[in-house]
């Protein structure tokens, strides 16, 4: 393995790691909330919690919020209009979804299971898009460092 390719593996865990660590604090709420149910024996219906689109809803958000971080810093006037697709598909796909089933769960307490469903896989996909957007971003804020600072030793 040559000297650049071991810097990208290097680059890549450490974002990979910065991310990581940003995602737990996200789900912080989410296993506070779970664990003070569980000891007030409120676990039924755990997959029907509307936590479940609440928390997909400010993972697609908070992974809009890196990129934008990332696609700034890296300042790429050239690729803008891959960058306003980007952020539309994150929207449309990641926002909207979770925002729908919780209007959805909110409307009438006995919705149907297909909504279920669909918001613990909306969840997992907020959690890999978390990981995989907020991941490149972090590549791009490293690479990029404001003018006034150094890039982050990792």
């Amino acid at each position: 393995m040559d000297s650049d390719e071991k810097t990208k593996k290097d680059e890549e865990r450490s974002a990979k790691t910065v991310t990581a660590s940003e995602l737990l604090f996200i789900l912080a709420p989410l296993v506070i909330l779970f664990f003070f149910r569980a000891i007030g024996g409120q676990l039924s219906g755990l997959l029907r919690w509307p936590e479940w689109s609440y928390s997909s809803v400010i993972l697609f958000g908070q992974a809009i919020v890196k990129l934008a971080s990332g696609i700034s810093k890296a300042a790429v006037p050239q690729r803008w209009q891959f960058t306003t697709l980007l952020f539309s598909l994150l929207v449309l796909f990641g926002l909207v979804p979770p925002a729908l089933m919780l209007g959805v769960i909110h409307m009438s307490p006995d919705f149907p299971l297909v909504v279920v469903i669909l918001q613990i896989v909306w969840f997992v996909l907020s959690i890999a898009a978390f990981m995989t957007v907020g991941s490149v971003a972090q590549i791009l804020i490293d690479r990029f460092p404001s003018d006034s600072s150094e890039a982050r030793e990792t």
